[in-house]
């Protein structure tokens, strides 16, 4: 898990009333991050966790790009879907093996109403 603030710089462009599409850069700062794995406990009623918290071995500043579109139907509701491709590795190298990247990836979709 990594818990980010994130600043989107985004450009928009609408080839119709109803549709919106836009794109841009995504400057990020990671303010903490770590992992939570369940632990398996013979009571079924217990759930259990081990956490550990990696904030000194987190690369900090992110940057990504995203991509998305924006529909507004029956003039007060909207569908919008967002890509966010990450381009910088989470975690410092000498924590983790090469092979392995933790670059952040988000699919986002979302229904509203415009109030």
């Amino acid at each position: 898990y990594a818990n980010e603030l994130e600043l989107p710089v985004m450009f928009y462009y609408m080839p119709t009333d109803a549709l919106t599409v836009y794109g841009g850069p995504v400057l990020g700062y990671v303010m903490s991050g770590g992992y939570k794995q369940v632990v398996e406990a013979s009571d079924p009623d217990i759930s259990q966790y081990m956490a550990a918290d990696l904030g000194e071995f987190l690369n900090r500043f992110d940057f990504s790009f995203a991509a998305g579109a924006k529909y507004d139907f029956a003039g007060r509701y909207f569908g919008e879907v967002r890509y966010t491709y990450g381009f910088t590795n989470l975690f410092e190298e000498s924590i983790v093996p090469e092979e392995i990247d933790f670059v952040p990836r988000t699919l986002t979709i979302g229904f509203g109403v415009n109030l």
